[in-house]
């Protein structure tokens, strides 16, 4: 299985308030794709011609595409 770099949390609190030893809420990663999509969406990609399940599947495609590439500068950086 492939590790994939999720870039951590994307809201990092300072200390565990739950006592879980955890990190809590969603990945770096997840949040750069969440923010992909809702700006794909508003735009209705420009795919008329595609049924919408082929159409959420290249929007999410594209999504984790920019995310990983987010998370891969970052690390540059």
């Amino acid at each position: 299985m492939t590790n994939i770099n999720d870039g951590g949390p994307a809201f990092p609190m300072p200390t565990d308030p739950l006592g879980m030893g955890r990190e809590l809420g969603m990945s770096l990663r997840a949040w750069f794709v969440g923010m992909t999509l809702s700006g794909m969406v508003s735009r209705e990609l420009d795919q008329k011609n595609l049924k919408i399940e082929a159409r959420i599947r290249a929007a999410v495609e594209i999504a984790f595409g920019v995310a990983d590439a987010a998370l891969k500068k970052l690390k540059k950086d």
